[in-house]
């Protein structure tokens, strides 16, 4: 992603040269929209970064250049031609005109579809100036010949005059100014002398011209030449002749005014170069940001550099001294100096230690010649190399890129003259040092790319593919960096947002990306958290701090919770130039983790509980199970006394009601889990219930000293409802254990009440016990919470009581509730519906209307049973209703006795059985027998059980023990389904 324009992603390498270039770079959608520019460009036009994102070309372009700037653009994307270069006007913030010479290059994706453009723009207006001040200067001149003959002795031209014969006969002050030699020296000069005085590559073709202007009887002739002052060196000189005739048309003499137009030659020629050299820098950055291959990016530069500066051989070397070796890293020769020896080897820094050891110094550029030898090439006979083997006559090293004990060098070798290197070929060098800095710094980040790749391809050559072509792609790049979840910001070192993905605006639709931008990364953070992210934005300059969670206050004054994971971004030298953050929103994950905590807590309190539970069945059971193991071998004693054996029998049956209580519990716990306790309904008298209890009870409570009775205001005929007798007595037995358990003296009284305006009737047992804490009343009807109450003393029982008491509350409807305090004891009350023996009769009738179906005497029935017993049970329950029965032993024998018997009309199939069983069977028979219904039958009894007999394909499911009553009440509410 370029600094300029986070919304933009391009190759790693380009950062660098978009950033360091000394030209005008900028990037142009296909829409003429500018996408991201450089440095350079906002010191050229005078705008900021965010002008010019917010302009088109059109809006910078001088109104009589749109046409011509947007036709190129349309050629380079309609044809094979993507490269454009055009002279055109630019218009500053201020409003001046800026003359830019434009390189334009069209790029593709990897499917050749057009991409966007990239520009470099050099600005020309002070050479566009300088032309037209010499072009305002050669029409003035010209004027003033048209005008005038002869020119003033004290005009800055010179003047010359010449006879038929073309020696010279007169010679101006101003005319031996311009050359140096005297007035003497000049006059009296023929044709020959002349002629040896012009520059040889224009002595011939000028008086060729001369003479075929005075042939064809010409008045005037203006030429331009060099011509050799005094001092040895060349000018430039233009000269306006006018040719005098006499009336038989024979020349006479030739009056010359000639003028020294150096200067401005030397301003064509520098504007020249420096156009030259700015295209060279252009198509250097070009290769540079265009070439991944080390090779060819280096030999293209050095081919580059060549050419422009007309040098025989260029050379890239890395000096090192810690290694003391210098490192040939490209070379590049003239084409057809085939004689001139390579030197692209590595040497030993001990053969140019010493001037070498200079530039490492000064850090300055080095330069020779092979008749003007510097003395520092001498202190080691580095010349001998240079300029004997090498036939090198003039030599430039151009250091860059120091570090403590190695630097870089680019040379320049002149084989066949002698060569000094000008202000301005110097100052090119110092720009193409910069960008040979830049290719460097490329080379040595693709080393280690491709390094980094070749470890990471035998263990994940997926990623490497992605990271490829990532880097190949930039608009998947793009498109992944708007896909992705999380948030993605950039921030400068103020923090002020810069970039944010489109991401914020689906995590927070309140927020959208245009507003966010530009506002400070810290005003959306909690007023709580804000010292916090300011301290860790400090840190994080230090140190990678990882993932933060702070609060987010945005939107109003909802706060989200969000991660945050932040790095510093830094440039090429390791400044810091800003911040990227990726946000997550966590909001619901820690409403999550609130719930998984709360839910945590419960699971280990659960299986605290169940594991106090376990204990306690394993010492409800082993401890009764002792007792009669235990008396059962005393029994054998044969020295026992008839009283001895009385107790110890005694003793062994209370342990087996003992355990049999508990394992009753149990069975009844699981039972009203699993749903199969079922409500079963007779005619019920409350009062003789009540009675029962009290004579069950009366010795139990006796024997500890309590006073015990109950109480009933209900009368005779009130006194007979409808309930289920079996769980109402199960409840108050539960009820008045605990009671008797838990009071040590006091007494115990329970009873019942009809409450007229609920038509309920209410129960209760009241204690003078140790009572309940308040903070445990609740939880005394879970589970296994008798086990994990605290107290010096411990109370044998299940812990089971009350859950089952309150479950089969539940069940009748009614509810079941405590009032307790801690050494006072505790009252239990509960409520179950008044209903009379009238209202269950017309239940009933109601009932027993919808239950009617078929006839059950046609029906064909396969029983799959493994256990004698179970067989023996259903046939005797069986055999004299249903038409057929079809005894079968394993899943095999089941699928076969159907497949044989495709009339058959139900198919009781055990779960549980040898070879195949009874879900992969009932799977098998359902792909012969769409309709045949299947009843699942188990000793298992859970819930788990019945969902997979479900899923198998089963109509039904029973457990065992199995009632006769209900396995007919569930065939018959099957066969409708048939």
């Amino acid at each position: 992603m370029t600094e300029n324009n986070p919304d933009l992603h391009l190759n790693v390498d380009f950062e660098i040269a978009f950033k360091h270039a000394n030209v005008a770079i900028c990037i142009v959608g296909l829409n003429g929209k500018f996408l991201d520019v450089n440095p350079e460009m906002i010191n050229l036009f005078g705008y900021t970064k965010t002008d010019f994102l917010s302009k088109e070309i059109k809006d910078v372009t001088h109104p009589e250049d749109i046409e011509i700037s947007y036709n190129q653009i349309e050629k380079a994307r309609n044809s094979d031609q993507r490269k454009i270069k055009l002279l055109k006007r630019y218009i500053h913030k201020s409003g001046k005109i800026i003359h830019a010479d434009v390189s334009s290059t069209l790029l593709l994706d990897q499917e050749e579809n057009p991409l966007y453009f990239l520009t470099y723009i050099n600005d020309i207006t002070k050479l566009e100036k300088s032309e037209k001040e010499l072009l305002v200067a050669h029409k003035i001149a010209e004027d003033n010949e048209s005008k005038y003959r002869l020119i003033a002795e004290n005009t800055s031209d010179g003047i010359f005059v010449t006879n038929k014969e073309g020696k010279i006969i007169y010679v101006s002050k101003s005319y031996v100014n311009q050359l140096g030699y005297t007035k003497n020296e000049d006059v009296g000069r023929g044709p020959d002398e002349i002629y040896n005085i012009i520059h040889p590559e224009d002595r011939d073709n000028l008086f060729k011209s001369i003479y075929k202007a005075i042939e064809e009887k010409k008045e005037s002739f203006k030429y331009t030449f060099r011509v050799k002052h005094k001092k040895g060196h060349y000018i430039w000189r233009e000269d306006n002749a006018r040719f005098q005739f006499d009336e038989h048309g024979e020349h006479q003499q030739s009056i010359v005014i000639c003028r020294d137009i150096t200067d401005q030659i030397n301003r064509q020629e520098e504007i020249k170069t420096q156009l030259k050299f700015s295209e060279a820098l252009n198509e250097i950055a070009e290769v540079i940001i265009q070439n991944n291959n080390t090779g060819e990016l280096l030999d293209n530069t050095n081919r580059i550099i060549a050419e422009t500066l007309d040098v025989d051989r260029t050379l890239i070397y890395r000096i090192s001294f810690k290694e003391n070796q210098i490192f040939a890293l490209a070379e590049w020769i003239r084409k057809g100096y085939e004689d001139i020896e390579p030197t692209k080897d590595n040497y030993s820094l001990d053969l140019y230690k010493v001037p070498f050891t200079r530039i490492l110094n000064t850090k300055k550029h080095l330069s020779s010649h092979f008749d003007d030898i510097d003395p520092v090439y001498k202190q080691d006979n580095s010349h001998i190399l240079l300029h004997q083997k090498f036939k090198i006559k003039s030599l430039l090293w151009y250091p860059f890129a120091f570090d403590d004990n190695e630097f870089y060098v680019f040379t320049l070798n002149q084989i066949l003259q002698k060569r000094e290197w000008s202000v301005i070929e110097l100052k090119f060098m110092n720009s193409v040092a910069r960008q040979v800095t830049i290719a460097l710094m490329k080379i040595k980040f693709l080393e280690e790319k491709k390094a980094y790749e070749a470890a990471l391809e035998n263990s994940n050559k997926k990623l490497k593919k992605a990271v490829k072509t990532a880097k190949e792609n930039q608009e998947l790049t793009n498109k992944l960096i708007a896909t992705v979840p999380d948030i993605i910001v950039r921030t400068n070192l103020e923090g002020d947002i810069i970039f944010v993905n489109d991401a914020l605006s689906k995590t927070f639709p309140f927020l959208k990306k245009d507003h966010v931008l530009g506002m400070n990364m810290r005003s959306f953070i909690a007023e709580e958290d804000k010292q916090r992210i300011e301290e860790n934005t400090k840190l994080m300059f230090e140190t990678p701090l990882g993932v933060q969670e702070y609060k987010m206050q945005a939107g109003g004054d909802i706060t989200y919770e969000i991660s945050v994971n932040g790095d510093v971004v830094r440039d090429s030298l390791g400044w810091p130039q800003g911040m990227v953050y990726i946000l997550r929103d966590i909001t619901s994950l820690k409403e999550k983790e609130k719930k998984l905590k709360i839910a945590l807590e419960k699971a280990k309190e659960s299986d605290r509980l169940k594991s106090a539970f376990l204990s306690n069945m394993s010492h409800e059971i082993r401890t009764p199970m002792n007792g009669i193991m235990g008396f059962t071998q005393l029994l054998k004693e044969p020295a026992l006394s008839g009283e001895e054996k009385e107790n110890y029998i005694d003793i062994i049956e209370k342990s087996g009601q003992r355990m049999l209580g508990t394992i009753n519990d149990i069975i009844s716990i699981s039972r009203i889990e699993s749903g199969q306790d079922e409500i079963s309904y007779e005619i019920t008298d409350i009062n003789k219930v009540l009675q029962e209890q009290f004579e069950f009870f009366e010795t139990e409570a006796g024997k500890k000293g309590l006073q015990f009775s109950y109480d009933s205001s209900l009368s005779q005929d009130v006194s007979q409802i409808m309930t289920d007798k079996r769980k109402l007595e199960n409840v108050l037995t539960n009820l008045i254990k605990n009671a008797i358990k838990f009071t040590s003296k006091g007494s115990i009284t329970f009873g019942c009440t009809k409450l007229k305006e609920k038509e309920t009737l209410e129960f209760f047992v009241k204690d003078t016990g140790i009572g309940i804490p308040e903070n445990r009343i609740d939880a005394i009807f879970n589970r296994f919470e008798q086990a994990d109450i605290e107290d010096t003393q411990v109370f044998e029982g299940s812990g089971l009581g009350l859950a089952i008491s309150k479950a089969y509350i539940e069940m009748l409807n009614g509810e079941i509730s405590v009032k307790s305090s801690v050494n006072k004891g505790s009252v239990f009350s509960f409520t179950i519906p008044y209903v009379t023996a009238n209202d269950i009769a017309n239940e009933q009738t109601h009932l027993s209307h919808e239950d009617s179906s078929e006839p059950l005497e046609d029906l064909k029935i396969i029983i799959a049973e493994d256990d004698e017993y179970s067989i023996e049970y259903f046939r005797s329950i069986l055999e004299s209703t249903f038409k057929e029965l079809i005894f079968t032993k394993t899943g095999r024998q089941t699928i076969e006795a159907f497949h044989n018997n495709p009339d058959t009309d139900i198919i009781l199939m055990d779960i549980k059985m040898p070879d195949i069983n009874g879900y992969d069977a009932t799977r098998k028979i359902r792909e012969e027998g769409k309709n045949v219904i299947i009843i699942a039958q188990t000793a298992f009894g859970f819930e788990e059980d019945e969902s997979k007999a479900m899923s198998a394909g089963c109509n039904g499911y029973i457990s065992k023990p199995i009632k006769k009553d209900a396995l007919f009440k569930l065939i018959r509410s099957l066969i409708p389904k048939k």
